[in-house]
């Protein structure tokens, strides 16, 4: 008996949380959809576990007829409890998957029919098996199978419906549903293998314990509740649900230790009790958090913490999680999010605000920060404080601090809060002095993901500011002559003192007076210097093709002899990086070509180079030529990563490569194709890797 008093307890405890989570949600404000739905499920649950518990303690007193009738309230509640939840999984906190309207009427009369018939008919729970006065088990009615495949069907709606809504939010809203959504379903899928597939089978040992896993919904919601404001109550409402819950707490430690203990104690059981209650009480008091708002010094200290978070934050997803984890979560914001000013949908990887009348309207604020209440007294035209204010509103925002970059609003940074938080101005001025840091990092990560809309952005700076410079146009040009001619002496000037330094340091190398370490020394000095060697001529090239100087110097060849010899050639430098190298001629040896054999040759040296950095040790490097009736065609086929779609037609430009920086060599490897009025490109290798082929009129 006493053992069952202590899960009576926990069947009293658990239903007081419900009852409490569900009532406060509700009062905080009745006229909000999810809370009202919410506050269903939690009152049908409170009946559920009442009936339950009241079922078992009327049973164990013999009372069958009773018992038999709370129980049937029971398999009542739970239907209500169930399907008030898939409503609420579908609402909360949006509805992104839409259901026919008939299709929600005939689930929702269904099972309104159908706890009706659980409650006044024996169809479900026909009666109670009693054998020798004792209550063993239920008789199960002839529609419990359609209460059963009900049940089962509300829990793999319920996780359907998480499934989605998981891939459709992002941030703290996303936090939210996780914890409700593995919280009940968890809960759920074990409540209902215990109450109502195991019964199908005469199992029933377990039904008295079941209750013990609601705990796996209640503690995920209240942790909700407190850590990602879960339905952004007020703060009273945050106080009185906070000692609420340390006084079920004391009860419920007071009153199980009770129980235990006078069975040894007696009546100082009971003493006993309470004084671990209050214990429990006082410890928790001071551990449990609390959710009175900050104070100004600790709201300075949160935006420092941001300041740092928005340096280091390389994604708008580590942006945006580090504004909710500081303004929302720690700062009492009810919520935070940005967002980029965009003429259309870009991609999933930022918020977009579609461009329209508001945010026009906040290229005139980007030295400035908008407060809703505050619009009414802005020195503005009326039609523009109708326009901000209306905009404000429609974003649910009471706080806009735009975000720019060359006097053009790229994006906004927007912040909610309760009527009952008190945003001073001390409070405004923190917020501000994130404007200047986080449309820097905003303007970066946008650049970084290369969205064209911030290239126009850029090109339009970049035309005003050539359009100022119209009168010194001659004046650049001539500099810009300068420049050219200043590369290619500099580069001239540079090359001649590395030749010399490589050869001085190729024979210190050959000669006997230097020590293997030293000679291993020198190597490193060589390498390192004809890296600098070749990138000073890649530069050299550079300016060359920019400013259109190169000349072709056309000669009729082989290509076979052409391309054996190139083969030999690449052949020893690529075995000393572990790679090798074949060659695949489908050309007629007497095959001829007209083309500038040594820029060709510097073509196939890029693209080998190239290949030979994303292979693997041991790899294949093909080299592959064939004809057709207009052109040759030339192919470097690798086995390494491939090269993603959305960049095989960028690598090509200056300064990108796979990587995305950092790349020459196919800059000039398009432009001696050009100079050849040829084509070159990147495929797929059906066997993995990259195909770069190169195609130049035989003519």
């Amino acid at each position: 008996m006493m053992l069952f008093n202590l899960f009576g307890s926990a069947f009293i405890f658990s239903a007081i949380l419900f009852f409490v989570l569900g009532l406060l949600a509700f009062i905080d404000n009745p006229k909000d959809r999810n809370k009202q739905i919410f506050f269903i499920h939690a009152l049908s649950l409170f009946f559920w576990i009442i009936s339950l518990y009241l079922g078992y303690l009327l049973a164990d007193q013999g009372f069958y007829a009773a018992a038999e009738t709370s129980f049937r309230f029971s398999y009542a509640f739970s239907i209500l409890g169930m399907g008030s939840m898939t409503a609420f999984l579908y609402s909360f906190p949006n509805i992104y998957v839409t259901f026919r309207k008939a299709a929600i009427n005939v689930f929702i009369y269904f099972s309104l029919l159908l706890a009706l018939v659980s409650l006044l008919t024996p169809w479900i729970l026909d009666s109670l098996q009693i054998e020798d006065g004792v209550y063993i088990a239920d008789n199960l009615g002839s529609l419990y199978f359609i209460y059963s495949l009900l049940i089962l069907f509300n829990l793999f709606i319920a996780a359907y419906l998480g499934v989605k809504k998981l891939r459709n939010t992002s941030g703290i809203e996303k936090r939210k549903l996780q914890l409700a959504f593995f919280g009940y379903i968890s809960e759920v899928t074990i409540i209902v293998a215990i109450n109502v597939i195991f019964p199908i089978f005469g199992f029933f040992m377990l039904q008295r314990f079941s209750i013990l896993f609601t705990f796996l919904f209640i503690v995920p919601s209240y942790y909700a509740l407190h850590r990602y404001r879960f339905f952004n109550l007020s703060v009273i409402t945050y106080k009185v649900l906070r000692k609420l819950l340390l006084l079920s707490g004391f009860i419920f430690v007071a009153y199980s230790f009770s129980l235990f203990l006078q069975d040894f104690l007696g009546g100082a059981g009971y003493i006993i009790g309470i004084l671990l209650g209050l214990v429990f009480y006082d410890s928790a008091n001071d551990q449990f958090p609390s959710v009175i708002s900050k104070t100004y010094k600790e709201f300075q200290n949160g935006i420092r913490e941001l300041k740092s978070e928005i340096i280091s934050a390389d994604t708008h997803e580590k942006l945006q999680k580090a504004v909710e984890d500081i303004l929302v979560i720690r700062l009492n914001m009810t919520k935070a999010w940005i967002c980029a000013i965009r003429s259309k949908n870009i991609n999933n990887h930022f918020l977009v605000h579609l461009r329209d009348e508001f945010s026009e309207k906040l290229k005139d604020f980007t030295k400035d920060i908008l407060i809703l209440e505050e619009i009414p007294y802005l020195r503005i035209s009326k039609k523009a404080k109708k326009v901000l204010k209306q905009g404000m509103e429609s974003i649910g925002c009471k706080i806009c601090l735009p975000l720019s970059s060359g006097g053009n609003a790229i994006g906004f940074l927007a912040i909610n809060y309760r009527d009952d938080i008190n945003v001073s101005r001390e409070t405004i001025s923190e917020i501000q002095s994130l404007q200047l840091l986080l449309s820097v990092s905003f303007m970066n990560l946008l650049l970084k993901f290369n969205l064209q809309e911030e290239n126009d952005l850029m090109k339009a700076i970049i035309n005003k500011k050539t359009k100022l410079l119209k009168e010194k146009y001659k004046e650049i040009k001539e500099l810009l002559r300068q420049q050219s001619d200043f590369i290619a002496i500099t580069s001239h000037e540079i090359r001649t003192p590395l030749n010399v330094a490589l050869l001085q340091t190729d024979d210190l190398i050959q000669s006997s007076r230097l020590t293997y370490s030293e000679c291993e020394e020198l190597s490193i000095v060589s390498k390192s210097l004809e890296k600098l060697k070749n990138f000073v001529q890649r530069l050299f090239d550079v300016q060359q093709y920019e400013f259109k100087k190169a000349k072709l110097q056309l000669e009729r060849f082989a290509l076979s002899d052409f391309m054996r010899g190139v083969f030999k050639e690449l052949k020893p430098v690529l075995s000393d990086k572990h790679l090798k190298l074949k060659l695949v001629d489908h050309v007629k040896k007497h095959r001829r070509i007209i083309a500038d054999p040594s820029q060709l040759k510097q073509v196939l040296s890029n693209l080998i180079s190239n290949a030979s950095r994303f292979s693997e040790r041991g790899g294949i490097i093909l080299l592959e030529t064939e004809t057709d009736d207009s052109s040759f065609i030339i192919k470097v086929i690798d086995n390494g990563p491939g090269i993603p779609n959305n960049k095989k037609k960028t690598i090509f430009k200056k300064f990108r490569t796979q990587k995305g920086t950092g790349g020459l060599g196919l800059y000039i490897c398009k432009k001696i194709v050009d100079l050849h009025k040829g084509e070159i490109w990147a495929e797929d290798n059906p066997e993995g890797g990259s195909v770069f082929a190169v195609s130049i009129p035989l003519k």
